[in-house]
């Protein structure tokens, strides 16, 4: 690369070799830079980005790696069900949370950034939430959306098609695939 520095050297200049070491001196730092911006173009792309750099392409995108879901800690309640009643359950402390916080690893926040991307640019149509869907959980994971055309959708999960950390934030919302105005609720069969 830097050949081609040294070729753009006039005439006159070419058989200077003081000129020609101090060009060869600049152009081999420049072309250093060069190839430094070059490698952060694939360490913040979305498909080779790990750990920390994934975390600022995050950042970009507008989503976190730690995600809140709901708490499978269960609390003592009045006999509610027989699983949280009397000597079941631990007392909620104050302090307790109501959510856990997950910090999802690189693969599974990939997906879930891609299903941000493509929510990011969707337009409320029903046909192209699937490949929302299918950004975050595999393709053969049968989801179902339904239209009850009355502002309102169901989402119909299939119960041991995908995992249970997946099934949480696809209940949870968490990729965005509410359209303006209309309610949605999550089934699981």
């Amino acid at each position: 690369m830097i050949e081609k520095y040294l070729a753009l050297i006039t005439s006159q200049h070419r058989n200077k070799p003081k000129f020609s070491a101090f060009i060869e001196t600049y152009a081999s730092a420049c072309v250093d830079i060069q190839n430094v911006l070059i490698s952060l173009i694939t360490l913040y792309d979305l498909d080779y980005a790990e750990g920390v750099q994934l975390d600022v392409v995050g950042e970009w995108i507008g989503t976190s790696r730690r995600i809140p879901l709901l708490s499978e800690q269960r609390y003592f309640t009045w006999d509610t069900t027989a699983d949280e009643g009397w000597d079941n359950a631990r007392w909620k402390g104050e302090g307790d949370p109501d959510n856990e916080q997950v910090v999802l690893d690189d693969d599974y926040y990939r997906r879930l950034l891609r299903a941000k991307v493509l929510s990011n640019i969707w337009k409320g149509d029903r046909e192209s939430i699937y490949a929302i869907f299918d950004a975050f959980v595999t393709p053969t994971s049968p989801i179902l959306v339904y239209d009850n055309l009355d502002m309102s959708m169901t989402v119909t999960l299939v119960d041991g098609s995908m995992g249970k950390l997946e099934k949480k934030i696809i209940i949870a919302n968490l990729l965005f695939v509410q359209p303006a105005g209309v309610k949605i609720t999550y089934t699981v069969i």
